[in-house]
C-alpha cells in the first residue's frame, strides 16, 4: 500500500510517502532521512523547482524494503517538494531535525507501525543524531555514508580535490570550468569559506574565473560548533553503519570512527560494513580516480547500477534484529 500525504504541524507542511506491506500485523518501519543530495522524497536533486530525474536513491531503497517485508516513510526535505516552513525560510539544520522529529511522532501514533528504524543518508545521519541528542531514541539506526569528520575536512575532501585535479592540466581546467565551475569556485576559495564560517560570517561572495556567487555559511558554522563526531554518543540502540569503498563525498574511514564512538559510548550492538566498489550513493563506481572525479561532478555516477550488496546488508540486519521470528528479536523483545 502506498500513501502520499502532507503532514501538517504548527510550523511545517511535510510531504511524504508511506509504503506499507500487505499484512495485518504491526510493521517495522524505516524512516528514511535524506541527506544533502536528496532534496525530495525519491532522492532527487531539485533545480529550479524541478527534479533532475537522475537520482532515485531513496525511492529505490524504499522499494527494496517493501519487497523485503518492511514499511518505509520517505519525505521531501524542508524547502523542496511539498515541504514548507510556515514561519521562516527553510535552510537550517534545525529545520531538518524538526521535520524528522515530527514524522517520527506521526509514525509512533500510527496504528499499523511498530518498531521505527532511522536510516540517515549522508547528512541525514547528522539530523538523526541531533534528534537523538534532543531525546528521540529510535528502535534502531542505519547510517548510510554518514559524516563523522568535521565539516571543513569534508569540504576539502570534496572541493579542494576538484581544484587540485583541475590545476593538473589545461584540459582538466577546461573541463572543470565547463562542467562544474560552481564547485570549482568553492574549491578555489575553500580557506576563505571555512574561515568565514568559523568567524560566524553568515554569507560571503566568492569568485573564480569570472564566476561569482554568494556562499551561505550558516549550516557550516553550526557544524563547526557542533561537530558530527560529538553527536554519535547519543545513539544507544542497535546500529548498522554502511559506507561505499570509493566514497568521494565523505572520507571512507568515517564509518570506522562512527563505530568506535558508539562502542566507547556503551553501544555494543554495532555492525559496520564497507560496500565494495561503490560511491557515496552506493552505486557501482569506476576504479580510476580520474573517472570517479569526472562522474562525481557531471552526475554521470547517478546512472550507474546500485549495489545489491547494500540492500542485502540492510535486509539481513533488519531480519536478524527486527523480524518477529528472529532469535534476537525474541531474546531481546525488540
Amino acid at each position: 500500500m502506498e500513501i502520499k500525504k502532507v503532514l501538517k504541524t504548527d510550523q511545517y507542511d511535510i510531504g511524504y510517502t508511506l509504503l506499507l506491506p500487505d499484512s495485518d500485523r504491526n510493521q517495522t518501519c524505516v524512516l528514511i532521512v535524506g541527506g544533502s543530495l536528496s532534496h525530495d522524497r525519491d532522492g532527487q536533486i531539485i533545480k529550479d523547482g524541478v527534479g533532475t530525474g537522475e537520482r532515485f536513491a531513496l525511492k529505490e531503497l524504499a522499494q527494496k524494503l517493501l519487497e523485503g517485508g518492511y514499511a518505509s516513510l520517505r519525505y521531501d526535505r524542508c524547502g523542496f517538494g511539498d515541504t514548507r516552513c510556515h514561519t521562516s525560510p527553510c535552510g537550517a539544520n534545525d529545520d531538518d531535525k524538526a521535520v524528522l522529529i515530527s514524522l517520527y511522532r506521526y509514525l509512533k501514533g500510527h496504528k499499523n507501525i511498530g518498531k521505527i528504524i532511522l536510516a540517515g543518508e549522508s547528512a541525514g545521519g547528522y539530523f538523526s543524531c541531533m534528534a537523538a541528542r534532543d531525546g528521540l531514541q529510535a528502535d534502531g539506526y542505519i547510517f548510510l555514508g554518514a559524516l563523522c569528520s568535521n565539516s571543513p575536512d569534508m569540504l576539502r575532501y570534496n572541493y579542494e580535490r576538484l581544484y587540485r585535479f583541475a590545476c593538473q592540466s589545461e584540459a582538466n581546467m577546461a573541463w572543470a570550468k565547463k562542467v562544474c565551475l560552481h564547485w570549482l569556485t568553492i574549491g578555489a576559495n575553500i580557506d576563505t569559506i571555512i574561515l568565514s564560517a568559523e568567524e560566524g560570517v553568515p554569507c560571503i561572495d566568492v569568485e573564480y574565473a569570472g564566476y561569482r556567487f554568494s556562499y551561505h555559511t550558516s549550516r557550516l558554522t553550526q557544524e563547526i560548533r557542533e561537530q558530527p563526531s560529538e553527536l554519535f554518543c547519543y545513539i544507544h540502540n542497535p546500529t548498522l553503519i554502511l559506507q561505499g569503498e570509493l566514497d568521494m563525498n565523505v572520507p571512507p574511514n568515517d564509518r570506522v570512527e562512527i563505530a568506535r564512538i558508539l562502542l566507547e559510548s556503551g553501544n555494543y550492538n554495532v555492525t559496520c560494513r564497507c560496500i565494495p566498489q561503490t560511491d557515496h550513493s552506493f552505486q557501482l563506481a569506476p576504479l580510476s580516480e580520474r573517472e570517479r572525479i569526472i562522474e562525481r561532478f557531471n552526475f554521470r555516477s547517478f546512472q550507474n547500477p546500485y549495489s545489491q550488496e547494500l540492500y542485502d546488508s540492510i535486509l539481513g540486519w533488519l531480519n536478524a534484529l527486527y523480524s518477529p521470528t528472529s532469535e534476537l528479536s525474541r531474546r531481546y523483545k525488540l
